[in-house]
């Protein structure tokens, strides 16, 4: 009995990890993504949506799951992204 319970819990502490791409409730930036972070301001959807123009030169956090990427003439890149809220 005792064997199985330790075992148990090993199991159970063993499988609680969120990690870096798990289920963690709270979000840690990869080291290329930290400086992006730091500077971007999580705007509201409809704000942007609005008047997208006024926020051209501004990075925006927003998190979501990304839908396709593709890369533009000048080298940067377009993002479609779902965007939970």
């Amino acid at each position: 009995m005792r064997i199985e319970a330790v075992a148990g819990f090993v199991l159970w502490v063993s499988a609680c990890g969120g990690g870096q791409y798990g289920f963690s409730r709270t979000y840690e930036p990869l080291i290329t993504e930290r400086p992006h972070l730091e500077k971007a301001q999580e705007l509201p959807l409809e704000d942007v949506r609005k008047a997208p123009y006024d926020f051209k030169t501004v990075e925006v956090a927003w998190f979501g799951v990304v839908q396709s990427i593709h890369e533009l003439e000048d080298g940067r890149s377009e993002l479609f992204l779902a965007a939970r809220v």
